[in-house]
């Protein structure tokens, strides 16, 4: 694309190969997510083998014979994020996005070389074992700040027409993460011996260090700079770092259209200020409670659904079932990371053809299916099963990253109004961690407990409870995105509104301005939703 494309917006000209550096450096913190279970996965299964020789260091010996330390351990980064939200929502919302993304970036940095420092000062238990847990945490509160924040900061600064495609590195980014950190374990499994694994987590910090330095050279917000009292003349400079032709004009229309939002916002929550807390509390409430229920649903089964347990605990899976030797092990890993990658690209390129409510149920349906074939295949233990286990684990990735992977992100963008998006941000992504320590805590001790058997009859039962959900608590107009959940909102904004009365079908929008009117409300929603969900108010 020519980078003095014209589009139609006020500042329509721009240069491109900024825009995707200003899209580039803040994804580089979902890289780092995806490295995370990649390196966790490899470096847990390194360590709790060690833990199982006759002459294991001590520590290691406590994580192999405790499904609880070995689950906390491994899920350190979720608590890690759980906190880094809520610390980041409630008390640095109004911070510079630049000056949060840099402090996440310094937190990555420090907890990925705290986990390396596990593997540095191997033979002190104590001191190894502490530093591998503030490790994940650190690490974990870094990821929390950081994926609150960086969409944030790309939705203002990129232009309209790439902000969709540039938003959508998100999930790729995870996902490449992903396979690199499986092929930085191959590397370093061979040249290191035995214990490479603390290089895994020690080049975390080279996406991290990017992070860095590479926000240093890139602008503020400028609309986060007019919405926290800056000059227009500082948002103008900011804006020319993408638009070059940016006018003083330009940012005071800019600033007007930011004060009329906040003049909209602030008559949606009162004039009173409004605590965040009290921003999430009232996420359930009138229109927006539907959504927060159907986001908090979402999140819950995709979490719960196994595939994210199964990307942290894979290689420990693999090897249970076949006693592979590193390279082979790995071979398996990098093969599982491909599959991943291709269901992200198919995502994205069928999503709005096949229409989401429809790809969350054939996600779970799948993923479901794979979950009972591999409780059978343990349960029965006849022969060598490794295949089966290995196929089924390949289907599940794919099933998850064509389905609820990908489009509860998606829907999340799309549910709620542009009054509520960040505090409903921050509660799903807070409930999303949470969630998650869960899930890799249930695992490790039904592992260590009851076998490989327990945990993957759990998720069968609980993906299928997903297919459940999506079938009867999502409408069947979910499938068109966007226009249905907003057509549901205006009809519910007119059904609430006491300017018009009871009966009044064929009025005007609330403003009175000719809008949308009450009945072509509910027969737009009507006809994109022929079956109505429970949870609708």
């Amino acid at each position: 694309m020519a980078n003095n494309q014209e589009y139609d917006e006020p500042h329509s000209r721009y240069i491109t190969r900024r825009a995707i550096w200003c899209a580039f450096v803040p994804c580089l913190a979902f890289f780092c997510l995806g490295w995370d279970f990649g390196a966790t996965t490899w470096s847990m299964y390194r360590i709790r083998k060690d833990g199982a020789e006759d002459n294991a260091v001590a520590w290691c010996e406590w994580i192999h014979n405790s499904g609880l330390l070995y689950g906390f351990i491994a899920a350190g980064s979720m608590l890690g994020g759980f906190i880094g939200v809520l610390v980041t929502f409630l008390s640095f919302t109004h911070t510079s996005r630049k000056r949060v993304i840099r402090v996440a970036s310094l937190l990555l940095v420090l907890g990925s070389t705290l986990q390396a420092s596990a593997g540095y000062l191997y033979y002190h238990s104590q001191t190894a074992l502490m530093c591998l847990i503030f490790g994940r945490i650190s690490y974990g509160l870094g990821l929390g700040a950081a994926m609150l924040t960086c969409p944030k900061y790309i939705g203002e600064v990129v232009p309209d027409a790439l902000r969709g495609s540039l938003l959508s590195m998100q999930e790729f980014a995870v996902v490449a993460g992903v396979c690199m950190s499986y092929a930085v374990g191959y590397e370093t499994s061979d040249f290191m011996g035995t214990r490479g694994w603390e290089w895994t987590f020690q080049a975390e910090t080279i996406p991290a260090l990017t992070i860095l330095f590479g926000m240093a050279y890139l602008p503020e917000s400028p609309r986060w700079i007019l919405a926290s009292g800056g000059s227009v003349e500082t948002a103008r400079a900011a804006s020319e770092f993408i638009h070059p032709d940016f006018t003083r004009h330009e940012a005071e229309e800019l600033q007007r259209v930011i004060h009329e939002e906040s003049i909209a916002i602030e008559s949606k929550k009162g004039h009173d200020e409004v605590s965040p807390i009290r921003e999430i509390f009232d996420l359930f409430k009138g229109t927006s409670a539907w959504s927060a229920r159907i986001a908090l649903g979402l999140i819950f089964f995709q979490n719960m659904s196994g595939a994210i347990v199964v990307s942290y605990y894979i290689t420990d899976i693999l090897d249970e079932t076949y006693s592979y030797d590193n390279r082979h092990l790995l071979s398996a890993l990098v093969g599982i990371g491909c599959i991943k990658l291709i269901g992200n690209m198919v995502a994205v390129n069928v999503i709005d053809k096949v229409g989401r409510r429809s790809l969350l149920k054939m996600g779970f349906a799948a993923i479901s299916l794979s979950m009972a074939v591999t409780t059978i295949a343990y349960i029965l233990e006849e022969g060598d099963h490794w295949y089966t286990t290995y196929s089924m684990i390949m289907i599940t990735m794919a099933a998850y990253e064509v389905g609820c992977g990908s489009v509860t992100w998606v829907l999340l963008g799309e549910l709620f109004p542009m009054h509520v998006k960040d505090a409903a941000l921050a509660l799903s992504l807070a409930f999303g961690f949470a969630v998650n320590y869960l899930a890799m805590e249930i695992y490790a001790i039904q592992r260590t407990n009851m076998g490989l058997w327990a945990p993957f009859l759990g998720f069968a039962v609980i993906s299928a409870l997903g297919y459940w959900f999506v079938e009867t608590h999502l409408p069947a107009g979910m499938d068109n995105g966007l226009r249905s959940i907003e057509s549901f909102h205006r009809l519910n904004c007119l059904r609430d509104n006491p300017c018009l009365p009871p009966g009044s079908r064929n009025q005007s929008g609330p403003d009175g301005d000719g809008g949308l009117s009450r009945l072509a409300a509910e027969e737009e929603w009507e006809e994109r939703s022929s079956e109505r969900s429970p949870l609708m108010p």
